[in-house]
């Protein structure tokens, strides 16, 4: 049986890097990527401070057999 399940993730523009969000989000049924609008996250890349904006977050499916 394969499970869905959601990354969030953002993008540094400072080196083209995307990355693995920091932040969740409790229900990602009712899930809006503004909820991140003002937050900041570390690129684990370079360093640089990313805030979060409607333009540098994504949500990708990705799936994983289990039990």
């Amino acid at each position: 049986m394969k499970e869905k399940i959601l990354e969030i993730c953002c993008t540094n523009k400072n080196c083209n890097t995307w990355f693995q969000s920091p932040f969740t989000f409790g229900n990602l049924d009712g899930f809006n990527v503004s909820a991140f609008k003002g937050l900041y996250a570390q690129c684990p890349n370079c360093g640089h401070m990313v805030t979060g904006t409607t333009n540098n977050y994504r949500v990708i499916t990705l799936k994983r057999e289990c039990c």
